[in-house]
């Protein structure tokens, strides 16, 4: 079966695809265990794959999946596909039965003797420098936008976490601010900036609204509806909703190209400049895996590698 045909066969309201009814059953039941309490993005990405992969077998259920499958999948019927989207392939399966393995429906993970698949850092090329963040900062013109890109920097927020950003979720401290977050896979981190500048600049995008804008919300308020519980970023149109991930993304793109970086700029880069960029200044990888929100500090490490200021050469003894 080609690429062409496995998407011809797609079907979203179901994954695994094997002949026997109660075991078709229980194992899509099982994709969606696996499934909750992972990240938005992570849930379709999976589910895709995952969808994909047993399109490829549909013969098969989980149980009968072998390693020879999987790295038959992977390296010969993906093979045109780029490392890093094998790898994604490789870690969602990986996910998945090791889901499967944890709940005794199978006796082992058949993705645990793959080889690893190697995708070069190339984080470096892409991290915007200090100066070209500066530069976007002071050119634009709206306070909403300049303070979304100062989150995504200074912060080091997910957009999606800029997107749900609320009034409650700030509050002012001697010398900064707090930043209580609910992030990724809905785990709570709550961490200080030292810039009393940036929250006064909230505060002001708070009560800076148009007069429709402030008339619904105080129909909102007369309902009940507690003034902190606004989202901070929001649409300049009726109903004055919070930007979504996607508007933001465009802002960002729009800001960007006005301050004539010629380079992809996109929202995540500014969260990879604030990890890339607090490393170089010398914070404690520990200190950005807390702030960032990162489960594992290998996921924190690939900013040592990113960081790219300095070499072992430096150590020697010129000859």
């Amino acid at each position: 079966m080609d690429l062409v045909n496995v998407k011809a066969q797609r079907c979203s309201s179901l994954v695994v695809q094997c002949k026997d009814d109660g075991q078709y059953y229980q194992e899509n039941l099982m994709v969606t265990s696996w499934l909750q309490g992972k990240a938005d993005n992570t849930k379709r990405a999976y589910f895709r794959i995952v969808r994909d992969f047993f399109v490829y077998y549909s013969n098969k259920s989980i149980k009968d999946i072998t390693a020879e499958d999987i790295s038959f999948y992977i390296f010969k019927f993906c093979e045109a596909l780029k490392d890093s989207t094998k790898k994604q392939i490789k870690d969602c399966l990986s996910s998945l039965f090791s889901y499967a393995l944890k709940t005794a429906y199978i006796p082992f993970n058949p993705v645990a003797t793959i080889s690893r698949i190697k995708v070069p850092n190339k984080l470096f090329l892409k991290v915007p420098s200090q100066s070209q963040i500066l530069k976007i900062v002071n050119s634009c013109e709206s306070l909403r936008n300049k303070l979304v890109i100062k989150m995504l920097y200074f912060a080091g927020l997910r957009v999606s976490e800029v997107s749900n950003l609320k009034f409650k979720d700030i509050k002012k401290e001697p010398g900064g601010f707090s930043i209580h977050i609910i992030g990724k896979g809905n785990k709570a981190r709550h961490f200080k900036l030292p810039y009393l500048d940036i929250f006064e600049e909230l505060q002001e995008l708070g009560e800076s609204k148009s007069a429709k804008m402030w008339e619904i919300d105080q129909q909102l308020i007369a309902l009940g509806e507690p003034e902190d519980n606004f989202h901070i970023f929001r649409s300049i149109r009726s109903p004055f909703n919070n930007l979504t991930t996607r508007q933001i993304n465009y802002l960002v793109k729009k800001e960007a190209l006005n301050a004539r970086i010629i380079t992809e700029v996109y929202p995540h880069l500014f969260r990879h400049a604030h990890g890339t960029h607090a490393i170089q200044n010398g914070a404690p990888i520990s200190v950005v895996q807390s702030t960032l929100g990162h489960e594992s500090i290998q996921t924190t490490s690939k900013y040592l590698h990113a960081s790219g200021v300095e070499s072992s050469g430096s150590y020697l003894i010129k000859v």
